[in-house]
């Protein structure tokens, strides 16, 4: 297929397609439009169902309740048909086909070379590209990419080249051999090599190599809690962790408290990475609290949040999370308003709302001057005092 350029995303915006219909295994079919959303930091794909303006829930296979997602690394081919009118694109996930009905010819074709970009970022070297033969024999109900795979002996593929570590460091870290720094919060020690941490971070690089106590002791303490440095050691070594784990098996079928728990330790992560200069675990802490805000469901969540991302102790440069929770608050300002406790945690944080005003204000400005306006009335709820964000017990 022709090149086309990646869709450019907003960093406060996720990466997500308006999809007409979906069939998974020509068995189940979707009962109604859905959205296909990219999960950036594990290079899987989702269908979800937006319920409200800027709130989703997880399409679920009727029979089992699993998610409906799939995994780009064991992706195995994807078929579409190049040209201006062609909608679909079917994918072979191992032995399972998915066929995607998109809103516009535009979406299935910037679906397929995102999908072939990741491929190679993930390193999945059986990833391969197919055109169908006509557009009418792609939308056959029985197509088979399968029976493609097998008819063309040199299918057409895309060029993947691995672009991570060939050295496997989660396991090293797993196995705790030939460690010679420590780090230590919480009161636990974590044994971590001294390569790694200079190769990853400027600060730890300095604290190593560096003329300090620390540099002589091999070990340094950090402020943080021992959860946030663990998570944040396992990215440093690309090792597995639930909190930046699949949204689709981790977190959006998880209940509202779990769902809370997860997004406080990824804002300490995200906050942390910034400290010690981990630039792309922060980048990667971000795209993760931004695709999760839609699967919550809680508003007094969203508030709680909000409240983390806009205090001093946020980095400024923030990758999108500000602009990204502020639309959430005024996506669901009549759901906030609407419930006690978050209206009063965001009715008492002066800074969220004059964040919300600017955002309003820029909202109208983007309209344009020409048009007569009317302002959006201003929320007021009276004889209220603001306490911390809690729900009572008999909530």
């Amino acid at each position: 297929m022709a090149p086309n350029p990646t869709p450019t995303f907003e960093e406060h915006e996720s990466i997500i397609w308006p999809v007409q219909s979906f069939t998974v295994d020509r068995n189940f079919k979707s009962p109604h439009p859905a959205h296909l959303l990219l999960d950036r930091a594990n290079s899987e794909f989702g269908i979800i169902y937006q319920i409200l303006p800027m709130v989703a829930v997880m399409a679920q296979f009727p029979d089992s309740d699993e998610p409906i997602f799939f995994q780009v690394s064991r992706t195995r081919a994807a078929c579409s048909r190049e040209g201006q009118t062609c909608k679909k694109v079917c994918v072979l996930i191992q032995q399972l086909q998915i066929d995607l009905e998109f809103s516009s010819a535009d979406h299935a074709s910037d679906f397929m070379h995102t999908l072939g970009r990741l491929a190679t970022k993930v390193g999945n070297l059986e990833f391969e590209v197919y055109e169908a033969q006509s557009l009418n024999a792609l939308n056959r109900p029985d197509f088979s990419i399968e029976k493609m795979c097998i008819k063309h002996e040199s299918p057409q593929s895309w060029m993947n080249i691995r672009n991570e570590d060939t050295f496997d460091w989660a396991s090293v870290y797993q196995s705790g051999k030939c460690t010679d720094f420590t780090v230590i919060a919480g009161g636990r020690s974590f044994p971590v090599h001294r390569i790694l941490l200079c190769m990853r971070s400027q600060y730890f690089n300095a604290v190593c190599d560096g003329r300090f106590s620390e540099t002589e002791q091999k070990s340094i303490s950090l402020p943080e809690s021992e959860d946030t440095i663990s998570i944040m050691l396992q990215e440093l070594y690309n090792a597995y962790n639930p909190t930046t784990g699949s949204i689709f098996t981790s977190f959006a079928l998880q209940r509202e408290m779990e769902k809370e728990a997860i997004m406080v330790r990824l804002l300490a992560l995200f906050i942390a990475s910034d400290k010690y200069n981990l630039e792309s675990i922060k980048r990667k802490a971000a795209e993760a609290i931004i695709d999760r805000l839609p699967f919550l469901q809680d508003a007094l969540d969203i508030i709680n949040v909000a409240a983390v991302i806009y205090d001093e102790t946020c980095p400024q440069i923030d990758c999108g999370l500000r602009k990204a929770i502020i639309l959430q608050i005024q996506s669901r300002l009549s759901t906030i308003m609407g419930d006690e406790a978050a209206w009063e945690g965001y009715s008492g944080n002066k800074t969220l709302l004059k964040a919300l005003h600017e955002c309003q204000c820029a909202s109208l400005e983007d309209l344009g001057s020409d048009e007569a306006m009317t302002p959006p009335a201003t929320p007021v709820k009276t004889d209220r005092k603001y306490r911390p964000q809690t729900r009572s017990s008999g909530a």
